[in-house]
C-alpha cells in the first residue's frame, strides 16, 4: 500500500506491508543516508509472515519531499512520531541501516516506549571527530566535482562487496540521484553520522539489541561496529559472511535467519568463557564505563574558550573575561602557557622576561602568576596550577590558534585529491595575525613556523588546480600567502609566471615592484 504522509512542510512517502497472520506487530524499516526504501524488498515478503512491515523515504530522499524545516534530530524524531500515530501504533520493533540506526538509536533513548527492539545494521555509534571532518570533506568535494554520480560511483562498490549484483548496484546508483539537494545531504550526515551520540547516554539503553555487519565491509569494519556490544546492555552481535555494508542485500537469506531468531526469541546461543577470559571481557567493560564517565565529566566541566586569531578574548562557558589583561603581563603569560602547558619558571623567566636578572624575573613572576591565577581561577575550576618549579595550565581550554594549527598539521601526510575540503578550508582561513599584541620572540618564532606550513599548503593547492588546467585558480591560493615575511624568491618567480600565462600584465607589474 503505497501512502504518504504530511509532517509539517515535507510528504514523506511510506508503504505499509499487511501480514500474512492475523497480528499486531509491526516492524519499522529505516534506510541509510543516500539510499531509500525501495532497497528493503529482498527481507520485506519473509518478514510479512510474522509482521507488518512499514517502509518509509527519510526526507529529502526517495519520494518524500525536503521540507524547509531544515534536519535535525527534533524534525526527524518528530517525523517518526508522526508516522507511528498514523499507524496507530504503540511499540514495535525497528531495523535500521547505517544512518537508519543512528536515527533509531536516537529516537529510542528519547522515546523508549515505542521500542520492543532494535536491530541496527552497519550502523557506527561513534565517529571520531578528525576522522568524521576527513570524511564529510571528502564526499563534498565528490559532489561538488561530479555531482551524486560521482559520489555514487565512490560508494555503490563499496557498500557491495559482489560485484556481479547488477541489479542492485543500479538501485543504488539510482537512490542516490534521488537525493533532494546535496547540502540536505551533508546535513544528515554531519548532524547524524559525525559522532551523534553520548556513548554514556547509549549505555543507558535496557531494550534488546541486535548489531548486524558484513563480514568484508570496507565503510565501517568490525572492530568498529563491535563498539556495540560494549556500550548497549542487553545487545546480541551477529557478522554476516560474505558481504560487505548491506547484507540484507547480498545474502538476505543469513540476515534473516539472524533477525527472526532475534524477533522470534528464538533462544540465541550465548557462549560459555572460562574464568580468564570473563575476567578479561569485565575489565574491558569497566575500563569503557569509566571512558563514558569521563566524557560526561567533560561535558559538564567548565570550558575556557581563548580567541587568539585577529584578535584577543577569553571566555569562560558564557562569560567573557574582559577587564586585567594589560596588567602585570597578563596576556602574555596567559598567550605562553597555552602553548607551553607544563613550564618551568625558569624558562618562563627566560622567554618573556630576557633583559631581567633570573633572580628578579623569578620575583615578578610570583606576582604575575599570583595575579593571573585571580583572573581566570574560580572556585569551580583551577585552570592553573604551580609548585616550586613549574607551572602548569590544567582543565578544557579551546583556542582557535591551537585548533588552527593542529588541522595545518593534520595535511601534512594527506592526499589532497582525497582532503581538498580540509586544505581549502585552512588556507581560507588564514588571520591578518596570529598573536594580537603579543611581540616575545617565542610568539614571532611559532608565527614564523605556521607561515612556512601555510605556504606548504598554498603550493599544494596551487599545483593541484594547475594539473587541471585551472591557473587563475592557481594564482589566488599563491596570492593568499604573498604577505607572510618567510616568502622566498622561488615563490615569487612561480606566481610570476602564472601571471605571465594568463596574461595578466597588471599584476605582474605590480608584484615586481613590490618584491
Amino acid at each position: 500500500m503505497h501512502l504518504t504522509l504530511k509532517c509539517d512542510n515535507a510528504k514523506l512517502y511510506y508503504e505499509l506491508f499487511k501480514s500474512t497472520k492475523n497480528t499486531e506487530e509491526y516492524v519499522i524499516l529505516i534506510h541509510g543516508l543516500g539510499m531509500d526504501s525501495r532497497y528493503w524488498y529482498k527481507i520485506v515478503p519473509r518478514l510479512r509472515e510474522n509482521f507488518n512491515v512499514v517502509t518509509f523515504d527519510l526526507r529529502g530522499h526517495g519520494d518524500s519531499t525536503a521540507g524547509e524545516s531544515g534536519i535535525n534530530w527534533e524534525v526527524i524524531n518528530n517525523d517518526l512520531i508522526t508516522l507511528l500515530n498514523q499507524l496507530d501504533i504503540s511499540s514495535c520493533h525497528f531495523i535500521g541501516h547505517g544512518l537508519g540506526g543512528n536515527i533509531a538509536i536516537q529516537f529510542c533513548y528519547q522515546y523508549p516506549n515505542f521500542f520492543k527492539t532494535l536491530t541496527i545494521i552497519s550502523t557506527l555509534i561513534y565517529f571520531p571527530p578528525e576522522a568524521a571532518s576527513a570524511t564529510l570533506s571528502y564526499r563534498k568535494h565528490l559532489v561538488n566535482l561530479g555531482g551524486f554520480q560521482a559520489l555514487a560511483k565512490e560508494l555503490v562498490p563499496k557498500i557491495l562487496y559482489n560485484s556481479s549484483l547488477v541489479y542492485e548496484k543500479n538501485l543504488l546508483f539510482s537512490s542516490y540521484l534521488k537525493i533532494s539537494s546535496s547540502s540536505l545531504y551533508m546535513q544528515f550526515f554531519k548532524t547524524m553520522i559525525s559522532n551523534p551520540h553520548n556513548l554514556g547516554e547509549l549505555s543507558t539503553i535496557t531494550i534488546p539489541i541486535l548489531v548486524i555487519d558484513g563480514a568484508y565491509d570496507p565503510i565501517l569494519p568490525k572492530k568498529v561496529t563491535g563498539l556495540s556490544t560494549f556500550t548497549f546492555q542487553n545487545s546480541h552481535y551477529v557478522t554476516i559472511s560474505d558481504t560487505a555494508d548491506a547484507p540484507f542485500l547480498e545474502n538476505p537469506v543469513e540476515t534473516l535467519q539472524a533477525i527472526e531468531r532475534f524477533l522470534l526469541s528464538i533462544e540465541v546461543t550465548q557462549v560459555t568463557y572460562d574464568t580468564y577470559v570473563e575476567s578479561y571481557l569485565n575489565e574491558f567493560k569497566k575500563n569503557l564505563g569509566e571512558l563514558m564517565q569521563k566524557e560526561k565529566y567533560e561535558i559538564n566541566s567548565q570550558v575556557l574558550h581563548v580567541q587568539l586569531m585577529n584578535t584577543f578574548s577569553v571566555r569562560n562557558d558564557n562569560e567573557y573575561i574582559l577587564e586585567g589583561w594589560n596588567q602585570r603581563m597578563a596576556k602574555q603569560l596567559f598567550c605562553y602557557l597555552i602553548f607551553h602547558r607544563t613550564s618551568t619558571r625558569e624558562q618562563i623567566c627566560d622567554d618573556l622576561m630576557k633583559d631581567k636578572d633570573l633572580t628578579s624575573s623569578k620575583k615578578n613572576l610570583r606576582v604575575y602568576l599570583h595575579y593571573l591565577k585571580g583572573l581566570i581561577n574560580n572556585e569551580n575550576e583551577e585552570f592553573i596550577k604551580s609548585d616550586k618549579e613549574h607551572i602548569y595550565l590544567k582543565g578544557k581550554i579551546e583556542c582557535d590558534l591551537v585548533t588552527y594549527i593542529n588541522r595545518i598539521n593534520s595535511l601534512e601526510n594527506k592526499d589532497i585529491t582525497m582532503f581538498y575540503g580540509e586544505y581549502t578550508q585552512v588556507i581560507n582561513n588564514i588571520p591578518k595575525s596570529f598573536f594580537p599584541s603579543i611581540y616575545d620572540e617565542w610568539a614571532l618564532n611559532l608565527t614564523h613556523e605556521i607561515q612556512k606550513k601555510l605556504i606548504k599548503v598554498s603550493e599544494k593547492l596551487s599545483q593541484y588546480h594547475i594539473h587541471r588546467n585551472e591557473l587563475l585558480k592557481a594564482t589566488e591560493y599563491l596570492e593568499l600567502v604573498m604577505e607572510f615575511d618567510c616568502i622566498e624568491v622561488y615563490f615569487y618567480e612561480k606566481l610570476k609566471q602564472l601571471y605571465i600565462q594568463l596574461n595578466n600584465f597588471n599584476k605582474l607589474e605590480k608584484l615586481e615592484k613590490q618584491y
